[in-house]
């Protein structure tokens, strides 16, 4: 009996089934089966919008579900898989309340309708094996929102047009781009509190609002994602070469959306590198020969790429301002472009030192309860409160940064890349805009609430230190620097 009940258990093992997740399973079965009744009963009843977008659904939440198990196991944790199977659906009901507000508030009028529109026309276009471009109703936008539209046509060629699929679809890389950030500070900070930062990652109401809907927002995040599992694996405890190899990739798919956003994450990557390389000889020679070739590798790709991204910003900052605009005179005719309508405020631009700190502020916590006009308004400072409150109550995680940063590079880029896109982004002038625009930074900023308190790591340093100093009987032992792995 005893090898019968092996048996059993090895293949279970193989086959990567855990009797823990028997409940979920069961769960998503029924969950997979109400929409497939649900398809049937609309196929008849409803518009090919509207079936099109259950089948899409159907689809999602049935890939997603092995996928999650992936993730779980790789990561070591069934709780991980439990929160992401919860994550994934609230996501996806979230591009629902998205639709509402965009379709049956806004009319349609919202970016995410024009982009459905685009995407339409270039699947048909596509299809009759017409030219491709113009498309009429993306004529005056930039060509980083009119790749949006190609996008949105290529995911239709697939789908079909429908505005459903489009949102679900958009939200669900969404998702897998929070999964990866998620993946990424395990790895670059592994004393840091996973659980605290995946929770507040995959729950966080702009993280799950703003992105919901077929426009930037979505496809930043997901390319945020692999930027910064790339840049994990480059800058954690044991550097790894594939970590280039996402982070490149990230790099290069924002460089079409968003270059200025691109430029901000290698400025990242290439000073926090720095520090690396600048830590103390202890630091380094835990870090090993292989580790610092792959650093030095990376960094020889990185100003490349960097050349590139500088050259692709310049022609983005030149075609938003006149005949040799500079990047200046772009961000003020952004200011200007967005000071409209009932949310505009009176924005912290920096343009020297003494503003980055307002600026920083203004960016990350504004609207202030005080500054709240209407609804949306509203709605958004009372996120901002929430955001403030963690912060106060992460105090004591907060106050490791300093010591954590000299042994956690990725900390580093982390608060780079804050600090610029806080100067970036300090000329906009619209409350809606900017909290549509910060979703791309609030994943970064939760990193610094999810870090070890400073009792933990005091604790952590006594640990290494007494089992460093622990050897052979009669033998003195030196102490082991008091370096986390």
């Amino acid at each position: 009996m005893t090898a019968v009940r092996d048996l059993v258990a090895r293949r279970r093992m193989g086959s990567g089934f855990d009797p823990a997740d028997r409940p979920f399973i069961l769960g998503g079965v029924l969950v997979v089966g109400i929409l497939l009744a649900a398809v049937a009963v609309m196929l008849d009843r409803s518009a090919l919008d509207v079936w099109t977008g259950l089948i899409v659904l159907l689809v999602l939440v049935t890939v997603s579900v092995p996928m999650l198990q992936w993730v779980a196991r790789k990561e070591g944790d069934q709780w991980l898989f439990t929160v992401l199977l919860l994550a994934v659906v609230v996501h996806l009901l979230f591009a629902l309340v998205r639709y509402y507000f965009i379709f049956a508030v806004y009319k349609g009028s919202a970016d995410a309708g024009r982009y459905h529109e685009a995407g339409a026309t270039f699947a048909s276009r596509f299809r009759d094996g017409e030219p491709l471009h113009p498309i009429p109703i993306m004529e005056g936008f930039p060509v980083e929102s009119q790749r949006i539209g190609d996008v949105t046509g290529v995911l239709y060629l697939i789908t079909g047009p429908s505005a459903y699929a489009g949102f679900f679809l958009f939200s669900w890389l969404c998702f897998w781009g929070q999964v990866l950030i998620v993946r990424g500070f395990k790895r670059a900070v592994p004393e840091g509190d996973y659980r605290r930062y995946t929770l507040l990652v995959m729950f966080l109401p702009s993280l799950l609002f703003w992105p919901a809907s077929i426009g930037k927002e979505a496809l930043m995040i997901f390319c945020l994602g692999i930027i910064v599992y790339g840049g994990a694996l480059l800058l954690g405890p044991t550097p790894q070469l594939k970590g280039g190899i996402f982070f490149v990739g990230g790099v290069l798919l924002v460089l079409l959306v968003r270059p200025h956003v691109a430029l901000m994450s290698l400025g990242g990557l290439a000073v926090a590198m720095g520090v690396g390389s600048l830590a103390s000889s202890n630091m380094t020679e835990r870090l090993g020969a292989r580790g610092r070739v792959v650093r030095l590798a990376a960094l020889a790709v990185l100003l490349a790429l960097a050349g590139v991204a500088i050259s692709v910003a310049g022609q983005s900052f030149a075609d938003r301002g006149s005949e040799g605009a500079s990047a200046g005179s772009a961000l003020e005719k952004a200011l200007n472009q967005s000071a409209t309508g009932n949310s505009e405020f009176q924005p912290v631009a920096v343009t020297g030192p003494a503003q980055v700190p307002a600026g920083v502020v203004s960016v990350l916590f504004r609207p202030f309860p005080w500054e709240a006009r209407n609804p949306n308004s509203l709605l958004a400072a009372a996120e901002s409160l929430l955001l403030i409150g963690l912060v106060a109550i992460s105090w004591r995680r907060l106050a490791t940064f300093p010591k954590m940063a000299v042994r956690r590079p990725f900390l580093v880029f982390c608060l780079v890349y804050v600090l610029a896109f806080s100067i970036g982004f300090s000329f906009i002038a619209n409350f809606g805009i900017l909290a549509r625009q910060r979703v791309q930074v609030l994943p970064i900023v939760l990193v610094f609430l999810a870090l070890p308190r400073l009792d933990q790591l005091r604790a952590r340093d006594r640990s290494a230190a007494d089992a460093g100093s622990v050897g052979a009987p009669g033998h003195a032992v030196a102490s082991a620097p008091k370096v986390m792995s």
